[in-house]
């Protein structure tokens, strides 16, 4: 029992309280020698909570510790599940972004050029474009888009129909 401020006492249990049955529970629990088991007392936990994992421990037949145990290690794999998924998000989000260049009247550029951007890229409204050293694949794998060309160059390497298929509004294609 703990006495309020009102010098009246009341049902609720301190958290010395709770801590102490958590260490009983603990206590009782049997440790195995080769295992890392050591007795930690865990302040802030809701008394809700500790009476649901106790029924739950009576009805399974394990332990306070090793039902938290669990819980912990579901806790830590789901956070770095979650952070592994989300690095892998980011890294699919920027494989699929595309750079856009836009509104240039003249502009030569390089498949090592192209390579350096790290991401796929569409021009848009460029007066002559010239795409040099640049092999077919790496053409398909980079460029998605030519939009509003009026003149085209692009390495011999590359196909035309590969060229062909990314164009749209594009008034001549030279292949050199």
């Amino acid at each position: 029992m703990v006495k309020n401020n009102k010098g009246t006492d009341t049902n609720k249990e301190t958290d010395d309280e709770v801590q102490e049955k958590v260490i009983d529970q603990d206590d009782e629990q049997k440790t195995d020698s080769k295992s890392e088991e050591k007795n930690v007392s865990v302040k802030g936990v809701q008394k809700s909570l500790y009476q649901r994992i106790l029924e739950l421990g009576k009805e399974t037949g394990r332990s306070v510790g090793e039902l938290t145990n669990d819980a912990y290690k579901a806790l830590l794999l789901t956070a770095s599940g979650a952070k592994e998924f989300s690095q892998h998000f980011v890294e699919g989000a920027k494989q699929v972004s595309v750079q856009s260049i836009d509104n240039i009247t003249e502009l030569e550029i390089t498949g090592a050029e192209l390579k350096e951007l790290k991401r796929k890229v569409s021009f848009n409204h460029v007066k002559q474009l010239k795409i040099t050293d640049i092999t077919d694949s790496e053409f398909s794998s980079i460029v998605v888009g030519i939009h509003n060309v009026e003149e085209l160059i692009v390495s011999k390497q590359v196909k035309k129909t590969t060229v062909l298929k990314v164009c749209s509004f594009v008034n001549r294609i030279k292949l050199e």
